[in-house]
């Protein structure tokens, strides 16, 4: 989507994505996945469009799994072998019930010993779905990936969106530091949360600084699907659902 860029490291940021693809002592990964008694997940049309771009038989990391229901489908539809990253203790305990392999883990702390172990290892993919805009830390981890996977399929909201301009234009703030709005409008609040916003062509850009091809594969529509890109979606895309891949162009 966008030309390779070069990069230049500071020596604090290399320092940091080699302690992230080192196994951390004392920690062996997950233990084996627990018999399945939860088998309430919903195979939907966004599933299925994930699916479909996962070989049988992968390995694949889940990173921000939430309830395991992408893992799940993985498992029992690709054979695949998944591991699920996941902060939350009520969400974690929904994985397991769903049989799942699944390590609790902060992805913004990077002494975490289950995100250290994580990255350590090689996948065929990575699953980043509507989780990666509140990393802290999100360009030391896909720089810390980008030797050791096939592919990484994400999603990001779009900055751009016509929407969020008019917002700006009236004046409406339109992202809280350490906010985020839940369904009845209540806003928690959380020091972990951070927020990031990227335009396409400015994440293809910092994707290739980081030493990805960048691949638009489909928007997110307002029904929550995931459709072809179509006209303009660079304004119209409330989010996008990208593709990355390794260009073996850094060399950390």
């Amino acid at each position: 989507m966008t030309a390779l860029h070069k990069s230049v490291f500071a020596e604090n940021f290399i320092t940091q994505v080699h302690q992230l693809r080192t196994p951390p002592d004392g920690f062996t990964g997950p233990s084996p996945a627990p018999p399945r008694e939860n088998l309430g997940s919903q195979l939907t049309q966004r599933i299925q469009f994930l699916l479909d771009r996962i070989p049988d038989g992968a390995r694949v990391l889940d990173l921000g799994s939430g309830i395991g229901d992408i893992a799940f489908f993985l498992e029992s539809k690709k054979n695949a072998s998944v591991l699920c990253i996941e902060r939350r203790p009520e969400h974690v305990q929904l994985c397991k019930e769903k049989g799942l392999k699944v390590i609790e883990a902060d992805l913004n702390n990077l002494d975490d010993p289950g995100l250290m172990w994580a990255l350590s290892q090689h996948w065929d993919a990575v699953v980043i779905i509507d989780t990666i805009s509140y990393w802290k830390y999100p360009a030391l981890i896909l720089a810390a990936l980008s030797d050791r996977v096939g592919k990484v399929l994400l999603t990001i909201p779009n900055g751009a969106h016509i929407g969020k301009r008019l917002q700006a234009l009236a004046g409406k703030m339109q992202e809280f530091p350490n906010t985020r709005s839940n369904n009845d409008n209540i806003m928690e609040f959380d020091l972990s949360w951070s927020y990031q916003k990227w335009t396409l062509q400015g994440f293809s850009k910092w994707a290739a600084a980081l030493g990805y091809r960048c691949q638009l594969l489909a928007r997110r529509s307002s029904k929550a699907t995931y459709k072809k890109p179509g006209l303009l979606p660079s304004l119209l895309a409330r989010a996008f659902i990208l593709e990355l891949t390794p260009t073996d162009n850094l060399s950390i």
